[in-house]
């Protein structure tokens, strides 16, 4: 736990150093939800929701099939070059045993990682 927030201190102040603030003006600030539900290792379905925050932060959210909260919730921070986003998660998502580490690309108003897309959430 404490490498974990160690490790997310690091790549935050990297982040900054590195590729100066982000503005709000970046278009992947905001929430973005799953187009496909996850079935996950425990049989149950969950819709995957990624919130990015100003100052490269933010967090992922898995609501289970018909709740309003979330069953699992997981926070990263993130770098931008181009329309390609990576996400430095603080935890271990997978459960391998290593923090984890997602690349998203965002095109013509969609968020792909890895198999999934995300839409922006409605307003």
């Amino acid at each position: 736990m404490k490498k974990g927030i160690i490790l997310l201190v690091v790549l935050l102040l990297s982040a900054v150093f590195a590729s100066g603030c982000v503005t709000t003006d970046d278009p992947v600030i905001g929430v973005w939800n799953s187009d496909e539900l996850t079935k996950a290792s425990d049989g149950k379905l969950y819709e995957r929701t990624y919130e990015f925050k100003s100052a490269n932060l933010g967090m992922e959210y898995w609501y289970a099939e018909g709740e309003s909260e979330p069953a699992r919730q997981f926070e990263f921070i993130w770098l931008v070059e181009g329309s390609t986003y990576t996400l430095f998660f603080s935890a271990d998502t997978d459960e391998d045993g290593a923090s984890d580490k997602r690349t998203a690309v965002l095109a013509d108003g969609v968020l792909t990682e890895g198999n999934r897309t995300y839409s922006p959430a409605s307003e």
